[in-house]
């Protein structure tokens, strides 16, 4: 009785195999790096800078500056779910949201931090809607600050990814932004 129903479903699994179409191969350039040309429509990269700074130099512009603890014994500043606030300006124009989570030494002003970034922004070519996604980085002794973040678009922007760098401008709270939409 069972292998009275195995053939219609094979023959049902073939077909749905049979009519899926593979995309076609994407060429790469002779050096192997994939160029923005084979890149799907509305691929490109994109450049900005990221402003967090707060009222305070040196300091980024907190919501909710209760969110920070300081260890004196160990010099080390803790945050926790940190609303950090700011601008984006470049290819995209518009406001920047992040949560907050890591820790700082205070002697040395190296860190890790980790968290959730929203960009509320606009592109002359995409429209306008936002990005928003996880993010991770630390910051050398000294202060200079490296983030990475991959996110997912929303609005004129629900069938794109961003992935990014932002990269510190010394121990400012400006970064420099460097990423492809995609």
């Amino acid at each position: 009785m069972k292998n009275r129903y195995l053939i219609p479903v094979l023959v049902g699994v073939a077909f749905i195999i049979s009519s899926c179409e593979s995309p076609a191969p994407t060429e790469l350039p002779v050096d192997g790096t994939p160029s923005l040309t084979a890149a799907p429509k509305k691929s490109m990269t994109i450049e900005g800078v990221v402003d967090i700074t707060g009222p305070i130099p040196g300091f980024p512009n907190l919501i909710n500056p209760e969110c920070v603890t300081v260890d004196t014994e160990t010099a080390t500043a803790h945050f926790k779910n940190c609303i950090v606030v700011g601008t984006v300006t470049g290819d995209l124009t518009g406001d920047v949201t992040a949560i907050l989570n890591g820790r700082q030494n205070l002697a040395t002003l190296a860190a890790v931090a980790r968290g959730h970034f929203t960009f509320d922004v606009c592109h002359t070519d995409f429209g306008c809607g936002a990005f928003e996604g996880p993010f991770k980085g630390e910051s050398a002794p000294g202060g200079q600050g490296t983030l990475r973040g991959n996110g997912h678009g929303t609005g004129d922007f629900h069938t794109l990814q961003i992935r990014s760098t932002f990269v510190e401008r010394g121990n400012t709270e400006i970064f420099d932004l460097d990423g492809v939409i995609f």
